[in-house]
């Protein structure tokens, strides 16, 4: 299996971010929501949206941890790379 590229796993990994964020939104809109259900159903969207898989994303994230001067360059990335990026919800539960 292949490692995902930098950039790719920067995107992913916000929009992983960003997800979790969204669930937590609807959770306290709707409280018969389960948030680890709902987490899985967006985590699974987005990994589609990636063109990737569940599988692929924890290979290639293993890969990071284990490189740990790649991990903080990838990490700090995500720091400055968010805050550029305007949140707009395409993930929706389905």
């Amino acid at each position: 299996m292949e490692v995902l590229p930098f950039d790719t796993m920067k995107v992913v990994i916000w929009d992983l971010l960003n997800a979790t964020e969204w669930n937590n939104t609807l959770i306290m809109k709707d409280s018969s929501l389960i948030k680890s259900k709902n987490d899985l159903k967006l985590f699974q969207q987005v990994f589609y949206l990636h063109h990737t898989t569940k599988e692929q994303f924890y290979f290639s994230y293993q890969f990071y941890e284990q490189h740990p001067d790649k991990l903080k360059v990838l990490m700090d990335t995500i720091g400055s790379y968010g805050p550029k990026q305007r949140f707009i919800p395409t993930i929706k539960p389905k």
